[in-house]
C-alpha cells in the first residue's frame, strides 16, 4: 500500500514534483514509473509515520525538498481544512515560493552584460547558494542575502559556478545568478556598483554555486548583530587565537537528535564554522563533504555550545584530510566529523548536550557511497555508484542521444545534453556520444 500523506509547502520541488510526490515515487530516470509497493524508501516512511506521526514525515518530506512545509494534512484533498484557511494558505504560498528562473544551457541561454572576473570566493566571505544548474536561489537562501544587505548599501556582485559543463556555459550561468542577486538587491536600495561573472571557479562545487556579495573597505562586512565572546561575527583578526566550541542544534532530518558544529570566534551566530554536509556526489549517490561557513549553521540561534581548547589551524588541517566516504542519517554523519577532529585535536571528551548520534563512530572508509540520507533513517547501507563517466552516458542516453521521436539527433542536441548533464553528473571530460551497443544494453537504438 502507498504511502499516501499530503504535505503543503512553500512552493514545488525544484524537479517539478510536489513535495507528496516524493512520498509516492522513487527518484530515478525519467519516465521509469512510480516505486513499488514495499520499496525501502517507503518502509522507512510508513515505519516513521508509526513511530512519529504524519507530522515527522512531513517534516523529513520538506527536508528532502528543500523546503519546510507549513502544514500537513491527509488524503489527496485537505481534510478538515476550510475553504478560506485553503485559500489563506495557498496565498501565503504563493508570496513565499521563489519562481523558477531557467536551468539548463537552453533556459539560461546567453548573459554578456557581466564584467569578467577570475579568482576564487574573497576570503571569509558568505556565499549565497544556488540550485544545481540554474539560476534559482537554493532553500532559504534569498531570504539571507536579504538580511545582509540594507538600503543605500553599495556592493559588488560576484557570481559562480562549479567546473562541470562548457566554460561558455559557466560563464552564462555565473553571470546569470549574479544578475539575479543584483536585482534582488537593487529592489530593496543597495547600490549596485558591479555584477561580476567568474564562470567555472575549481573548488568545493557546493560553495560555488553561489554568488558573494562584497562591499567596499569603507563599508560595514556583516549586519549581523554582535556576540557574546567579545568579537564581532566573522571578525578574523589573529586566526591563531580565535576561541573555538562545539555547538550542537535539533536535526533537520530527524524529529530526535542534534547536529554537532564547529564555531570560531564566538560562540554565537555570524561567526565562522566548519562542518560537514551530506551532497549527493553523483545521482543517488550521497558522500558526507567537509564545508565551511554552511548558512543554516551560521545562523543558529543556537547556545548549546561549549568551548575547546582545538586550534583553528588544527581543525581545517583535519577537515581536509577526512575522509569523503558514505553519509547516513545517524552515523557516519556530521557528528562523526566532528567527533573526530575534536579527538583528534585535543579537546577531549568535551560535546555540547543532547543526543549526537554518531559522535563517538569513526570515520567512513574514503570513496564509499550511500543512498540519500531519507533513506537511511532506519539503518546505515552503503551502495555501489558507477564512475561519473558512466553516469553520464546514461543521462545522455536518457535525453535521447539514442534517438528521438521524429528525427535524428543532431551533433548540437548532443553537445547540449552533455553540458545540460555535466550539471547533474559531475563529470567534466569530453562529451559522450554512445554506441550501439551502449543504446541497445540501455533498452534503445541509435537512429
Amino acid at each position: 500500500m502507498a504511502l499516501r500523506i499530503q504535505c503543503f509547502a512553500h512552493g514545488p520541488h525544484p524537479d517539478g514534483r510536489d513535495v507528496e510526490a516524493l512520498g509516492t515515487h522513487r527518484r530515478g530516470r525519467p519516465g521509469r514509473g512510480a516505486a513499488r509497493p514495499g520499496h525501502p524508501e517507503e518502509v522507512a516512511l510508513l515505519s516513521l509515520q508509526r513511530m512519529a506521526g504524519n507530522a515527522a514525515v512531513c517534516q523529513l518530506l520538506g527536508h528532502s525538498a528543500g523546503q519546510p512545509p507549513a502544514v500537513q494534512r491527509c488524503g489527496p484533498v485537505p481534510c478538515g481544512c476550510p475553504e478560506e484557511e485553503r485559500a489563506a494558505h495557498e496565498a501565503a504560498g504563493t508570496t513565499s515560493m521563489a519562481v523558477q528562473r531557467a536551468c539548463g544551457s537552453r533556459e539560461i541561454g546567453a548573459h554578456p552584460g557581466c564584467d569578467p572576473a577570475v579568482g576564487d570566493l574573497p576570503p571569509g566571505a558568505r556565499p549565497f547558494l544556488f540550485t544545481v544548474n540554474c539560476d534559482t536561489f537554493d532553500h532559504g537562501q534569498e531570504g539571507l542575502l536579504r538580511a545582509s544587505v540594507g538600503p543605500g548599501d553599495r556592493v559588488v556582485v560576484h557570481g559562480f559556478a562549479s567546473v562541470e559543463g562548457s566554460p561558455g556555459y559557466n560563464r552564462d550561468l555565473s553571470c546569470a545568478r549574479a544578475e539575479r542577486a543584483a536585482g534582488l538587491l537593487s529592489d530593496i536600495g543597495a547600490v549596485v556598483e558591479s555584477i561580476r561573472a567568474h564562470g567555472g571557479t575549481p573548488g568545493e562545487r557546493i560553495n560555488r554555486r553561489s554568488v558573494v556579495v562584497e562591499r567596499p573597505s569603507s563599508e560595514p562586512q556583516d549586519r549581523a548583530s554582535g556576540d557574546d565572546q567579545d568579537r564581532a561575527p566573522g571578525d578574523q583578526s589573529d586566526d591563531a587565537s580565535r576561541p573555538v566550541f562545539i555547538c550542537a542544534k535539533p536535526l533537520a532530518a530527524s524529529p530526535v537528535g542534534n547536529h554537532a558544529f564547529f564555531r570560531v570566534g564566538g560562540s554565537g551566530p555570524g561567526n565562522h564554522t566548519i562542518e560537514l554536509e551530506p551532497a549527493e556526489v553523483r545521482p543517488g549517490c550521497y558522500q558526507g563533504i567537509p564545508q565551511s561557513d554552511f548558512a543554516e549553521d551560521v545562523d543558529s540561534p543556537t547556545t548549546n555550545c561549549l568551548p575547546i581548547t582545538s586550534a583553528e589551524a588544527d581543525l581545517d588541517a583535519e577537515s581536509a584530510a577526512y575522509p569523503r566516504g558514505h553519509y547516513c542519517t545517524f552515523g557516519p554523519n556530521s557528528n562523526t566529523f566532528v567527533g573526530v577532529l575534536a579527538r583528534r585535536t585535543g579537546a577531549g571528551g568535551v560535546r555540547p548536550s543532547g543526543w549526537l548520534p554518531g559522535f563517538d563512530d569513526g570515520p567512513p572508509p574514503a570513496g564509499t557511497f550511500a543512498p540519500s540520507p531519507f533513506r537511511t533513517l532506519f539503518g546505515c547501507t552503503t551502495k555501489e555508484c558507477p564512475p561519473e563517466s558512466q553516469q553520464q552516458l546514461e543521462c545522455v542516453m536518457d535525453m535521447g542521444a539514442c534517438g528521438i521521436p521524429g528525427g535524428i539527433p543532431t551533433g548540437e542536441d548532443r553537445h547540449r545534453w552533455n553540458d545540460d548533464c555535466r550539471g547533474r553528473t559531475g563529470y567534466s571530460g569530453p562529451d559522450v556520444d554512445p554506441s550501439p551497443e551502449d543504446c541497445a544494453a540501455h533498452g534503445a537504438s541509435v537512429e
